[in-house]
């Protein structure tokens, strides 16, 4: 019988019983690529590392399974001739035996041909490292793609011919013209003392649905059956999915585990109690049943070894020779769950062969399938060539090994990106559907760590067209053109762009570094690095840029803000090498600058803006190399004092410790210390280890119960997962006003002054006391308190609502979306010291309330209330406190804020009402407010 079984992570939200007594495995996403070490079974380890529960010793003995030598095929048939006689030899066999030969059974007139519809034009095997021509398959459909017209007709192979087999690889390309639901091929038994496998698709009479799936039956016990995928994913069969599909059964006797794999992706597995006895019985493929296949078969073949994913049979569109597709893990451990575009995709990664097709499998495969959740492409090191545009929508990571050892490139002269008036990008993430209707859910883009390369004779090249919303990263990212020209590196064009975040970026070349346009939604920038663009270093066209360390080597204009509704917020920038006819900066709409350098340029700033509403046409120059702080537009400071801004002393935010991915742990380790579902105990004894790294596989939520303390630095890890809260307490320190928080997920405390580091990781609650510093990345929380002597809080890219400050804490948030549904109060600041670069929320909130002697910077951002605003719902609330704003509205119901901000110092107060209009956007160029 099946003793233990290594279920999936991810579950179609409700399932029907299985029937008949038959068990089923619902998987949507477990084919994680792994780290290649000597003596390990990749495979193997592949699914281990990713089952919920093992316990110890039987992990220790799978992972001590040796690696699977690559040997012949007990028989390989090709279907490259019309069968002879109702027989099908083999074009590869075993050495000692003539190529074994598959005799085709018919009932009922069924007729079996060969068809030149094949999976592809040639099959490259990796075992001898050569590509085949591929020209026909084995026609089972009749003619017909109605299942009831026609007898069963299969090939049968006796297993005498095939030689003493005890482990397995048995795999196929298939085509079904219909759906089916009843055994694809199988190792048949001739009685209950053996066992039986089989890949065997599975009709869920509930739903009405089939799913590819396989079978296994032990001796003297019941067909264990799984099925794989949900409604809109790869695994379910059905019309719109009925094209060439590469299907796999792995035995591996040592390691007593069963696979199956669908388009080299590991689907489901299993770990069985006992090695299976395989008997005489004949080996069957095709439709054995009136239920079974209708369609084709093509590169048949068993292996006498459970191989390795990459060892198997790939189709191509091209001839390939003395290619692997194993990889290297580099940056993040293979077992933290991603896919390979190498090792489940067949990228080269060579530099010549073409790796367009392999992208563009993978981008389809893994981006915004329902239920929702985010994959991670992992794009090793190499340089892949490319002659198309690589696309997905949105729920993606694409994560290279380093901007210096992963390079896309676009081949030279490449079709359909000649023409610099019809754009076209190497890259491109959105699901904007390009019919003219925009979209604000291209929802988590993300992309680390690559070099794209439009190469040489591409004029219309945009190196990367990004589109996220409402979370979003790109980092450590080279955009660069191979001879300079292409129409821009970095296109922000697409309805409607952000809010997300663009760090350490370098744009090599192009007419534009980077082109933005659209009223919503804003972007953040720091550290952003732009060279020898013909035409202007950053062009924006309405939308909201907050850029903090932009270094510009151009003699064009670093900046152009060339439309009235569109805001530049520029912080700490460096603008040299411009022409002395040209301003560093030409700016028709909102600008604040502050310590800003520019050499070579006539000056540094040419402003020329008109106030709609006031009809005011407002022009200024600064003629000098250096801006200390400039405004284009009214400065608001109704309590009198400075004009300028608080320029809150800025920090950047730490980078994690090196530590090799060798020396990461992963939380799993522990698994055995979950309880009821409950991880608390798990986690806990992974913090309290002494790794300095702790990472938590792609596995959806981590459900806690109680409360995780942190004493010691740490950094946390995950795969824009979640930790989730059970039920607990009230949160005893620092109740937040109007907020109801839970028992801490995680207590930060002690007398540690390090870090702490979550990374792409969901906390809920938070409850931070110690002066350790924390810092959250692409992530967020249900809730955060603190108390007196609190260390300092990093955010960047992280979203949810209800912030509360206090304490005398420091604070640097860099696109921060805090986002709550109306009535609510987005951030509360009582005496922390708050700096913003990049504010955006939604819905009717008061989006900040200042007090205690708080202090808060906003430096750029979109307040975007959606519906009407009650009248008493000020947009930001003042109460003896410092507060500097630079902002942006997007009105589109009314009444909006009657009052802007609600300011309040000792005894006077003031109702500030008034937006600056341009371009049909309102603004806050600046305002200001201190205590007297």
């Amino acid at each position: 019988m099946i003793a233990l079984q290594l279920v999936p992570v991810r579950h179609v939200p409700e399932r029907p019983a299985p029937a008949d007594g038959e068990m089923y495995h619902d998987v949507t996403r477990v084919g994680i690529a792994t780290l290649t070490s000597a003596g390990t079974d990749n495979r193997v380890k592949e699914f281990i590392m990713n089952a919920p529960r093992l316990v110890s010793c039987l992990l220790l003995a799978i992972m001590l399974t040796g690696v699977a030598q690559a040997q012949s095929p007990a028989g390989w048939w090709r279907f490259e001739q019309t069968p002879a006689d109702g027989k099908v030899h083999a074009s590869a066999g075993p050495a000692a035996a003539t190529n074994p030969v598959a005799t085709i059974e018919t009932v009922s007139g069924a007729k079996v041909t060969t068809s030149p519809d094949v999976p592809g034009p040639f099959i490259y095997d990796p075992i001898t490292a050569r590509s085949y021509p591929n020209k026909a398959s084995l026609d089972l459909s009749g003619g017909t793609s109605n299942a009831s017209d026609i007898g069963s007709a299969h090939l049968s192979i006796p297993s005498g011919q095939l030689g003493d087999i005890e482990s397995f690889t048995l795999e196929m390309f298939v085509k079904p013209t219909a759906e089916f639901h009843e055994p694809l091929a199988m190792k048949s038994r001739a009685n209950d003392q053996s066992a039986e496998l089989a890949i065997h698709p599975r009709f869920l009479s509930q739903w009405k649905q089939t799913y590819w799936g396989a079978a296994v039956t032990p001796p003297k016990a019941g067909k264990q059956h799984w099925h794989v995928g949900s409604y809109v994913s790869i695994g379910r069969l059905h019309a719109g999915t009925l094209g060439w599909r590469h299907v796999a059964l792995v035995y591996d006797a040592k390691a007593r585990s069963v696979t199956f794999w669908l388009d080299h992706h590991l689907e489901a597995s299993q770990v069985l109690e006992n090695p299976l006895k395989l008997d005489d019985a004949p080996w069957l493929v095709g439709r054995m049943t009136k239920g079974g296949l209708v369609g084709f078969v093509d590169e048949l073949r068993i292996t006498p070894a459970a191989l390795d994913v990459t060892l198997m049979l790939r189709a191509r569109a091209d001839a390939i020779s003395d290619v692997k597709f194993d990889s290297q893990a580099t940056l993040l451990p293979a077992e933290i769950g991603y896919y390979d575009v190498k090792r489940h995709f067949g990228a080269v990664g060579d530099g010549k062969t073409d790796d367009t097709a392999a992208f563009q499998a993978a981008m389809e495969r893994l981006n915004n399938h329902i239920p929702l959740a985010f994959n991670t492409l992992y794009v090793p090191p190499g340089e892949y060539l490319v002659k198309d545009t690589l696309a997905w929508s949105r729920y993606l990571v694409l994560h290279g090994a380093g901007p210096e050892r992963t390079i896309i490139r676009l081949a030279d002269k490449a079709a359909g990106f000649g023409d610099p008036a019809k754009p076209k990008p190497l890259l491109k993430c959105s699901n904007f559907n390009g019919t003219g209707r925009g979209s604000g859910s291209a929802m988590a883009n993300y992309a680390y760590e690559i070099t794209l390369d439009t190469g040489s004779g591409n004029p219309g090249a945009i190196g990367f067209q990004y589109h996220t919303n409402n979370t979003g990263r790109v980092e450590n990212l080279v955009i660069r053109s191979g001879d300079g020209h292409g129409v821009a590196g970095l296109d922000l064009t697409l309805p409607w762009p952000g809010p997300g975040l663009i760090k350490h970026m370098r744009i090599e070349g192009f007419d534009h570094g980077v082109l933005t346009s659209h009223r919503e939604y804003s972007m953040v920038f720091e550290h952003l690095t732009l060279k020898n663009q013909k035409k202007t270093g950053i062009l924006n066209r309405g939308n909201i840029c907050s850029i903090r360390k932009l270094t510009s080597q151009n003699t064009v204009p670093a900046i152009r803000n060339e439309q009235a509704g569109g805001m530049i917020v520029l912080l700490d920038a460096e603008l040299t090498g411009g022409a002395n006819n040209a301003y560093a900066i030409d700016n028709a709409g909102a600008l604040y600058a502050r310590n800003v350098k520019t050499a070579g340029y006539r000056g540094a700033v040419h402003s020329h803006v008109v106030d709609e509403k006031q009809k005011v046409d407002r022009r200024a120059n600064v003629e000098e190399a250096d801006v200390k702080e400039f405004v284009a537009g009214d400065i608001h400071a109704p309590f009198g004092g400075s004009k300028s801004s608080l320029g809150l002393p800025i920090m950047e935010t730490p980078d994690p410790v090196e530590v090799p991915i060798d020396q990461w742990v992963n939380v799993r380790k522990y698994e055995n210390k979950v309880a009821n579902g409950d991880w608390t105990a798990a986690i806990q004894a992974a913090v309290d280890s002494d790794a300095q790294v702790i990472y938590f596989p792609a596995a959806g939520k981590y459900t806690v119960a109680g409360t995780i303390e942190i004493k010691r630095p740490v950094r946390l890890v995950g795969m824009k997962n979640e930790i989730s809260p059970g039920p607990g307490d009230k949160s005893p320190a620092n109740p937040p006003q109007g907020n109801d928080a839970q028992k801490p997920t995680f207590r930060i405390s002690g007398d540690f002054t390090g870090i702490v580091m979550a990374d792409r990781l969901s906390l809920g609650h938070v409850e931070h006391t110690g002066p350790s510093t924390l810092v959250v990345k692409s992530g967020g929380m249900a809730s955060y308190v603190t108390a007196p002597g609190v260390g300092p809080l990093f955010l960047e890219d992280v979203g949810h609502g209800g912030w509360h400050f206090a304490n005398g804490q420091k604070i640097w948030a860099r696109q921060f979306n805090p986002e709550s549904r109306a009535p609510a109060v987005e951030i509360t600041n009582t005496g922390a010291q708050l700096w913003i670069l990049g504010l955006k929320t939604e819905y009717a909130s008061i989006n900040l309330i200042n007090t205690g002697g708080a202090r808060t910077e906003i430096l750029g951002g979109l307040i975007y209330p959606v519906q009407k605003v009650e009248p008493d719902l000020p947009m930001f609330r003042n109460t003896d406190a410092w507060l500097s704003i630079v902002i942006a509205e997007s009105i589109y119901a009314f009444p909006n804020h009657k009052v802007i901000v609600e300011d309040r110092q000792g005894e006077q107060k003031v109702d500030f009402d008034t937006l600056d209009w341009s371009g049909g956007r309102a603004k806050i160029p600046l305002y200001v407010s201190r205590p007297e």
